[in-house]
């Protein structure tokens, strides 16, 4: 899931600009006026978020550790994954502590996905139920256009995660 991070993103906007460019020598131009407009948006954008998020986060759980990157773009970190890889599920003991857990931190959110069943969060749920944000982790929920306005509705939904108003 590295197209979380918005480093990995640019490097990889980067190298399909050099070699579309070294293909297409008439783009070239117009190709690293994209790179540069793309960079510029989504280190601001990562900016404006860390700065956002820094410090007023409470306790969230994900629903599988596919976030990750994006947890370390935004400086923040939940308190544990329910799965670490979707096909393995987690045994009983793993469930009892996260169950344990969520009560113990008063836990109120999960960040869930598309590979993730709500059966399984059920698990784990605890009263008052947990809130269940979702992120399809692949994106095929996204209907725009551009990278930068689907890792804004994440960045919305992510703060409405955490406690934060989604704007």
């Amino acid at each position: 899931h590295l197209w979380w991070s918005t480093s990995n993103a640019i490097q990889l906007a980067r190298a399909l600009a050099q070699r579309i460019g070294t293909d297409q020598p008439d783009w070239a131009p117009r190709l690293q006026q994209n790179l540069q407009a793309l960079e510029q948006r989504l280190e601001q954008q990562r900016t404006e978020q860390r700065q956002r998020l820094a410090g007023n986060t409470k306790p969230f759980l994900l629903a599988h550790d596919a976030f990750f990157y994006l947890e370390e773009d935004l400086g923040i970190h939940s308190e544990a994954a329910l799965m670490l890889d979707p096909e393995n599920r987690p045994g009983l003991q793993h469930l009892v502590e996260l169950k344990q857990r969520v009560a113990r931190l008063q836990i109120q959110c999960v960040l869930t996905g598309a590979l993730v069943p709500a059966s399984l969060i059920d698990k784990i749920d605890t009263r008052p139920p947990l809130l269940r944000v979702s992120v399809d982790e692949l994106g095929w929920d996204f209907n725009g256009e551009r990278y930068s306005e689907w890792l804004a509705l994440t960045y919305g939904k992510l703060a409405e995660c955490v406690g934060l108003s989604s704007n």
